[in-house]
């Protein structure tokens, strides 16, 4: 497995930029996005063993001279866009395979469950993709926030990503309980279809693979309960068990919203649904919500 380093390979993602003009506004933000006390960098939530990354590389701490200047500013971005990237990327990549295993389980099992079994498995479901889209809505606006940094950057990476993410936001969750065989389909396909792209744009650009072995240990829910019958209903330990699971997924989605997006600056407008940068956010005020 390879490994990079911001700072050393700056054109893994981009292939080189132009240099334009920045101006005192966008050193303000870069300023603000890479103060060292807004990041958690960790292992938790991803199928990656972390790569080789070390934030004090690139993010500004009490204790190094990288404060971001009108001279230093376009390589500055372009490694800021290189590490929300991956951060952003590896996330997605570790919820799809979690929905992709709710969503099997909920597939194999539904014909045969009771009405009441029936219905659980379809709360729990919309709840996941409710709280899943307001995570990946969030996302893809502060890539193109960064995207639109007053800065011309070749980047392949996030124009491959953002359709990713724009492809999972865009699909129609509609839960009907007289047609949820189509529609447990229809979440397998998106599911799968942004965990590979994900993972294949990862290897691509930054030439990491995930632990495979971690990947499968979440299949347990779907393989476990597969030859069952439901015409007397869950069970408590199973629904024990899909509880677990479902409450992973959306805590952890709070969490990742928290670490990844707000403790940043950013900032969502509901009404225009664009992101913007919070130069002034206290970080004294912020929860870190783990180290």
């Amino acid at each position: 497995m390879k490994s990079f380093t911001i700072v050393t390979f700056p054109f893994i993602l981009f292939g080189g930029f132009l240099l334009t003009l920045c101006d005192e506004t966008n050193v303000d933000i870069l300023n603000s996005l890479l103060d060292a006390k807004k990041w958690t960098l960790g292992v938790q939530y991803t199928y990656y063993n972390y790569c080789n990354l070390n934030k004090y590389d690139l993010l500004i701490t009490d204790y190094n001279e990288k404060i971001v200047t009108e001279y230093n500013v376009d390589i500055v971005l372009a490694n800021l866009s290189q590490l929300i990237s991956y951060e952003y990327a590896i996330t997605v990549h570790w919820l799809a395979n979690m929905l992709i295993t709710l969503n099997t389980y909920f597939s194999i099992n539904y014909k045969s469950a009771c009405c009441e079994t029936q219905n659980e498995f379809m709360e729990t479901l919309t709840k996941c993709m409710t709280k899943l889209k307001e995570l990946t809505k969030k996302f893809v606006s502060a890539l193109i926030y960064i995207n639109k940094l007053n800065i011309t950057v070749q980047k392949p990476f996030l124009t491959n990503f953002i359709s990713t993410l724009l492809n999972f936001n865009n699909f129609k969750f509609e839960p009907d309980i007289n047609n949820m065989d189509s529609l447990y389909e229809d979440v397998i396909r998106i599911s799968i279809d942004t965990f590979s792209s994900t993972q294949s744009l990862i290897l691509k650009y930054f030439e990491l693979t995930p632990n495979i072995s971690m990947i499968n240990s979440n299949h347990d829910l779907d393989l476990k309960y597969q030859h069952k019958s439901y015409d007397t209903g869950i069970t408590e330990e199973e629904r024990k068990h899909l509880k677990l699971h479902s409450d992973l997924i959306l805590n952890s989605v709070d969490e990742l919203i928290q670490i990844k997006y707000t403790n940043l600056g950013f900032r969502y407008n509901e009404t225009s649904e664009i992101t913007y940068c919070d130069t002034k956010i206290n970080m004294d005020k912020t929860i870190q919500l783990f180290k």
